[in-house]
């Protein structure tokens, strides 16, 4: 009963969640308590997604949430296809300060066929029992949906910023588009800063053919822009996407 308690425990992160995201440190924090370990989220690229705050981990996965940790230690987790238990750090190339005392629990994260990320689990001098495994593998689990739901969004926004481009280039005529390129290569070399009449003298172009492309790609939500007087306009890149299309044209 105690497992089945522990395991409702795990799926009340998504139950709990419906609509909304699970963040990947209540994940950790949870499974934390429940199996009275340290815990950490890696992503395939070795990121570290989340972790359950505690203060036993190597210190390599000490950094915060958001860095890397080294790829070669990223590679030998991957390398684990199924879960194993029991795992002493020195064999992951780890030499901290207690290792010996240290056991680890991998379990790899996987939607499908394809490989999303790690789940480690750290505590001192206990192994983890069978009970263990099960409760961390259920996480993975509840991890690879969160994973897998995280990049659909991801891939959406990409996909939304790339048709965003898409329509904003096709209400460009073509004068307006070459002015477009003209401005891009101005900020190259000022930065942020452009003076619509002076790409247009240099150019042979109209001053207001500049204006008109720079106020449909701002209305469009590609560029932000703020007048900065006789000195000019100061230009903001929101969607750099647009450098990649441009050269599509």
């Amino acid at each position: 009963m105690e497992l089945l308690d522990k395991t409702r425990r795990i799926n009340a992160l998504l139950n709990e969640k419906v609509g909304d995201r699970v963040v990947f440190d209540d994940i950790c924090r949870t499974m934390g308590s429940i199996v009275r370990s340290s815990v950490c989220v890696l992503s395939a690229k070795g990121k570290i997604l989340g972790k359950d705050g505690s203060a036993v981990y190597p210190s390599v996965f000490s950094k915060p949430c958001g860095t890397f940790i080294d790829d070669s230690l990223n590679g030998r987790l991957l390398s684990v296809l199924s879960t194993r238990e029991n795992v002493r750090l020195d064999t992951l190339g780890l030499q901290d300060r207690g290792v010996m005392e240290t056991e680890v629990l991998i379990t790899p994260v996987r939607m499908g066929s394809d490989r999303l990320g790690t789940l480690i689990f750290f505590r001192r001098n206990r192994e983890f029992t069978v009970d263990d495994i099960i409760l961390c593998e259920y996480a993975s689990t509840v991890v690879s949906l969160e994973m897998y739901r995280s990049l659909e969004e991801e891939e959406s926004i990409e996909q939304r910023k790339r048709s965003d481009i898409k329509g904003a280039l096709s209400a460009l005529s073509a004068t307006e588009k070459q002015a477009v390129k003209l401005v891009f290569e101005e900020l190259e070399e000022t930065g942020d800063l452009i003076v619509a009449s002076g790409i247009a003298k240099k150019h042979g172009i109209t001053r207001s053919l500049i204006v008109n492309a720079v106020k449909k790609l701002e209305s469009a939500g590609i560029i932000a822009s703020k007048s900065a007087g006789v000195k000019g306009t100061y230009i903001r890149i929101l969607n750099p996407d647009i450098f990649e299309e441009l050269e599509t044209e």
